[in-house]
């Protein structure tokens, strides 16, 4: 079905799956505001997501850098 619809071929959308729909985008159609949000959403929420593992690791790693200097040197 990728095949098909990457080189051009006409398939209505009923016959095609959930996934091929969000198509709608590339290749412009109705509702394409709603779908640009849901993808604006998306791409929000991994960047949080990023932000806060991003975070996390940082503070594991700074906690990794404390322990490893002996007490006297503090």
């Amino acid at each position: 079905m990728v095949q098909s619809i990457a080189c051009g071929a006409a398939i209505p959308r009923e016959m095609m799956p959930d996934f091929f729909k969000d198509y709608n985008v590339l290749f412009g159609g109705g509702n394409t505001s709603k779908y640009l949000m849901g993808l604006a959403l998306i791409a929000v929420i991994a960047i949080v997501v990023n932000a806060v593992l991003y975070g996390v690791k940082s503070l594991r790693a700074k906690e990794a850098d404390q322990a490893a200097v002996p007490s006297m040197m503090m």
